[in-house]
């Protein structure tokens, strides 16, 4: 397993991040939507996992910058978390896998984010959805609830190419629209 990036995250962004999780939750169950992939959660646990996502999501944002983050749409199906193309995994623990459904979109990136060192936040690496959606990571651990499981230690790119890909194409796209107004 490479080093992480470490992304420590303040009073005020946990707080935001928190405020985003409690607004989630609040939506989803007002609107009816039941956890992804069957999950079985009362409000308390499902809360619990909204934080998770939005702290990890903000220390993707962070580590990205400049980047969209869609903290607070109200239209989520395929929309990534982050950028046009970014949906970050967040997980408890260092040693988790990195989880991707099945109807998930091959052509997102799937950016692990470990919120074990709380409030320090280990982003380790990424993988294509069509990378991770192989037959050898296909598990149903919690029964009934299948889905692929890439272990971390084989994710296929690190964070730092995330970033360079990301700050590449925003470039081109300034280099294009300089060329175009002049």
């Amino acid at each position: 397993m490479t080093e992480p990036v470490v992304i420590r995250l303040t009073p005020d962004i946990i707080e935001y991040a928190d405020n985003v999780a409690a607004l989630r939750q609040g939506s989803a169950f007002l609107k009816h939507r039941s956890p992804a992939n069957g999950l079985a959660a009362d409000f308390e646990v499902s809360l619990a996992h909204h934080r998770l996502g939005a702290r990890c999501e903000a220390a993707g944002k962070i580590y990205l910058n400049p980047i969209t983050w869609h903290a607070l749409a109200e239209r989520i199906k395929n929309l990534p978390d982050l950028g046009a193309f970014i949906d970050v995994k967040g997980r408890p623990r260092d040693t988790n896998d990195l989880i991707v459904q099945k109807d998930a979109n091959d052509q997102f990136a799937y950016l692990f984010i470990s919120a074990e060192h709380h409030p320090d936040y280990h982003i380790f690496g990424w993988a294509w959805g069509y990378e991770a959606k192989q037959q050898r990571f296909w598990r149903d651990p919690a029964g009934g609830r299948p889905a692929y499981f890439m272990p971390n230690e084989e994710l296929p790119h690190s964070p730092d190419e995330l970033r360079a890909l990301i700050h590449d194409k925003q470039e081109e796209m300034m280099q294009f629209a300089r060329e175009v107004l002049n």
